[in-house]
């Protein structure tokens, strides 16, 4: 192999593993900071959605990991249920892998019709309503998990304590490829 194509390869290698272990850390330090109550403040947002992006991000970052290809992902990629929610129409959404996750909406505006009788003696009306629905934060509480449980699988283990990688994880054999 060409020294430089190598030497490329690891850099990017490296780039990859560090934006990961950045991503994890960020993730693991809003958790904490919800559960402290200071996300809101810190964030000047809704700690829920915050998370939820931040999540996404973190599972974004490992789709060449985890689903480098169609014939090559971890089951956790499209078959681990993650949760649901019900919505406001009576419909039940549910979140199946990482995949579906990464599309999940931040909101959703959700349109139904009831059917109500303002008085007894009334004409029963059909009244249109609307919500907007925020997916819960267990689901993204899942998918962080679900996660780490996939690179645990493909033997990449990351401890954001310690940010040494050893060579089998860092090798293209190990997951962590170009």
């Amino acid at each position: 192999m060409d020294p430089d194509k190598a030497a490329l390869d690891d850099l990017i290698r490296q780039k990859r593993i560090d934006e990961i272990y950045s991503l994890k850390r960020s993730v693991e330090q809003l958790e904490e900071d919800i559960a402290r109550g200071l996300a809101s403040r810190r964030l000047g947002g809704d700690p829920r959605t915050a998370y939820l992006l931040m999540v996404q991000s973190f599972v974004r970052a490992l789709e060449p990991i985890l689903a480098p290809d169609e014939t090559d992902y971890s089951p956790r990629w499209t078959d681990t249920p993650l949760g649901q929610y019900e919505l406001p129409d009576g419909n039940v959404r549910r979140v199946v892998g990482l995949q579906q996750f990464l599309g999940l909406e931040l909101s959703e505006e959700v349109t139904w019709t009831e059917t109500e009788r303002p008085f007894k003696s009334a004409l029963k009306e059909e009244i249109k309503k609307s919500q907007t629905v925020k997916p819960p934060r267990r689901i993204a509480e899942n998918a962080f998990r679900a996660a780490n449980i996939a690179l645990r699988e493909r033997g990449i283990e990351i401890d954001t304590e310690d940010t040494t990688i050893n060579a089998e994880q860092a090798s293209k054999d190990g997951g962590i490829g170009v």
